[in-house]
């Protein structure tokens, strides 16, 4: 896993980064600035911080991945990661933002929310839960109810492991390990095992 931080204009960070054809088709789909200056840290993370040249491909469901092994790319302005795993890959970058305050009800079950909200620090452990969800649902890339088929449990801001389950079937979960850290003022979630 790598990160990168964009703390240079993005037509900089262009000339720096090695693009295959692939990521050239890619970009020049992209007419967006911010949608550009993501794409480009994220490339930067991958290509740059983990010297990967492999073309990204993408699953039916969009998910991407590489020759031989999953791939989860995440930006939350000025930062990015990629992260390579040879089965699974899952992971979230996001800065606390009230916003999740407000949709706490859409992604969050309600035992979820009877602990994060009674935090000291509740907003970190929303936007933790939010990041955790978003980590497990790259792992699976597919349609799954944040608030009922994915599941955290209990745990403080500032915890570095952090366990979740999945429901893959009905009635049938299947454990996870998480972890969590920061970079600077952005939450990092990782899926670590199945």
């Amino acid at each position: 896993m790598a990160f990168w931080k964009l703390d240079e204009p993005v037509n900089d960070l262009l000339v720096r980064l090695p693009l295959n054809p692939a990521d050239e088709a890619e970009k020049e789909k992209i007419n967006h600035p911010k949608r550009l200056k993501e794409w480009c840290v994220s490339r930067a993370a991958l290509r740059l911080g983990l010297s990967s040249d492999l073309p990204v491909r993408y699953h039916a469901n969009g998910k991407p991945y590489l020759d031989g092994a999953e791939l989860t790319l995440s930006h939350c302005l000025p930062i990015a990661g990629a992260l390579i795993h040879p089965q699974f890959a899952g992971m979230d970058i996001q800065v606390p933002d009230e916003k999740l305050e407000r949709i706490q009800e859409k992604f969050a079950h309600p035992e979820e929310l009877d602990f994060a909200l009674k935090s000291a620090d509740a907003l970190d452990a929303l936007t933790i839960l939010w990041s955790a969800k978003e980590a497990l649902f790259k792992v699976y890339g597919q349609e799954k109810a944040f608030a009922d088929q994915l599941r955290i449990d209990p745990f403080t801001p500032g915890q570095t492991h952090l366990s979740a389950s999945v429901e893959v079937r009905p009635g049938e979960w299947v454990p996870h390990g998480i972890r969590c850290f920061r970079i600077e003022d952005h939450w990092v979630v990782i899926v670590t095992s199945i």
